[in-house]
């Protein structure tokens, strides 16, 4: 009987902990200055200021370094024009496994159905 009187116990007890623990992580969900995401590899769960993940995106995006001329042919500009794009959605991935004190971040763009998608599999090819 006692037995089962210590696991009742028990029981409300990880209730009690599961409820606190769930309260906390709806108040960091609900939170706009922190945002919450998986890392870039290992699959653990960053949480990070808001405010400096935008400005980390910011830099990364006005970084021209990368942004070379390169010329087409007319075919290929035909092929590459997409007349009903969306939107792509960028967002970044913490590299938590560089540095934990000021990770860089992996930017990711998922432009499935907009202009840069036939771009992507014109510049793989």
């Amino acid at each position: 009987m006692t037995h089962r009187w210590w696991l009742l116990g028990f029981q409300i007890h990880r209730l009690q902990t599961s409820s606190i623990y769930n309260k906390a992580l709806e108040d960091l969900k609900n939170d706009r200055t922190t945002l919450i995401q998986k890392a870039d590899k290992g699959g653990a769960i960053v949480i990070q200021n808001t405010d400096k993940y935008i400005s980390k995106v910011k830099t990364m995006l006005s970084d021209s370094s990368c942004v070379e001329e390169k010329w087409i042919t007319e075919q290929d500009s035909k092929w590459l024009t997409n007349h009903h794009p969306v939107v792509p959605v960028l967002y970044a991935l913490t590299k938590i496994h560089k540095s934990i004190v000021d990770p860089p971040y992996r930017p990711i763009v998922s432009g499935i159905g907009s202009l840069i998608e036939k771009l992507s599999i014109f510049i793989d090819y």
